[in-house]
């Protein structure tokens, strides 16, 4: 999770799986997965971005969602629009006349 950011990964504190562990195939991100950070603090909640394969293998937990999308839509364009909707909701509900 600390590693996914707005629209990029953080790559300087990785975590790495035992050898003789096994991941399911469908927990395995490929080129294009869009992840999103589902759990956790405020500050990482809502944080998402495009794996574009930058680790040769690379797997996520339960604590992201990820959403594959059509081969015809754009995942960086994509996540640019909606993390702007979500950064737009967070400053309207830290606005105090707003708030209910």
């Amino acid at each position: 999770m600390g590693n996914l950011r707005n629209r990029y990964f953080d790559f300087s504190k990785l975590e790495f799986l035992p050898l003789k562990s096994s991941v399911k195939e469908q927990d395995i991100l490929k080129y294009g997965d869009f992840l999103f950070n589902t759990r956790n603090t405020l500050e990482l909640v809502g944080k998402g971005a495009t794996w574009l394969s930058e680790l040769k293998t690379a797997a996520f937990n339960s604590n992201i969602a990820r959403f594959v999308f059509k081969s015809d839509i754009d995942t960086i364009f994509s996540i640019t629009y909606i993390i702007q909707i979500i950064l737009w909701l967070r400053f309207m509900l830290e606005q105090p006349e707003l708030q209910v």
